[in-house]
């Protein structure tokens, strides 16, 4: 069972958007509320695409960038405190946690996808 939990882990990892629509299709029939399955799904392939391109990164170049996804992470909490003050004149947290994660899913999926198709043109071009 700890074999089979770590394999799904694992795709998650490698494949995030996989296991997004997986979790999305869970939670659709879970939650019966298809808009809050996609915020959930969203939430949770955040952690996973973190990882991704940190696994990426390292298998790309063949040294932990997980300084500089710390570093991105904090100066994305920063900015959405600083914009969020800047509007609502107050700090409301959970307001602040969403835009952070979903913020966060674009930059890191984005991410993703170019050192996937850089990792692949640079085995490419290496053979």
């Amino acid at each position: 069972m700890g074999s089979f939990i770590a394999g799904v882990f694992a795709t998650f990892v490698t494949l995030p958007l996989v296991g997004f629509f997986i979790l999305y299709m869970l939670l659709r029939k879970l939650t019966k509320n298809k808009r809050k399955s996609v915020h959930i799904a969203t939430y949770i392939t955040t952690v996973f695409l973190i990882l991704s391109v940190h696994y990426a990164a390292v298998e790309i170049f063949g040294h932990s960038f997980l300084w500089l996804i710390a570093l991105v992470l904090l100066v994305v909490a920063m900015i959405m405190m600083f914009v969020h003050w800047k509007v609502k004149h107050d700090l409301e947290m959970k307001l602040i946690a969403k835009g952070f994660f979903r913020m966060n899913f674009v930059l890191f999926l984005i991410a993703h996808i170019v050192l996937n198709i850089g990792g692949i043109v640079f085995r490419i071009s290496s053979l």
